[in-house]
């Protein structure tokens, strides 16, 4: 998908401010804004990155998502796109979370050493996980 660029009006800073300011207050979330000095160049190409994709499931608990997160990041991976979903398994009700990304992962990030950490997360996690070629 192509990102889409929007123009910035006076108008829409003042709101996307007055929205910040509420975030924070009623969320305690701190969002920054900053424009862009030039046009953004595609993280893929300018990296020499391979898309890949990974689902994990499992128990549904905190820290899944942050736990795959800091993985991918100390591996300087990019997340593309991500989907969450938590349901109920059907006979006994117990909560399956589920989330699935798909990712550009930089050309000199050995893959399969990646996967191997990946692992580990998912085992000391809990989690099913599936990472292959996108």
């Amino acid at each position: 998908m192509a990102p889409r660029w929007v123009t910035v009006t006076w108008a829409t800073k003042k709101c996307s401010s007055a929205a910040c300011k509420r975030l924070e207050w009623e969320r305690r979330l701190t969002v920054f804004f900053r424009p862009l000095d030039a046009e953004p160049i595609a993280y893929r190409a300018s990296h020499r990155a391979t898309r890949y994709a990974l689902q994990a499931s499992g128990v549904d608990k905190a820290g899944i998502v942050a736990k795959l997160a800091r993985c991918l990041a100390d591996h300087r991976v990019n997340v593309a796109q991500m989907q969450t979903q938590s349901r109920p398994e059907p006979e006994s009700g117990t909560p399956i979370y589920t989330v699935r990304m798909v990712m550009d992962v930089p050309g000199e990030v050995d893959a399969q050493a990646l996967r191997e950490r990946l692992d580990v997360v998912a085992r000391e996690l809990c989690i099913d996980l599936v990472m292959e070629p996108a």
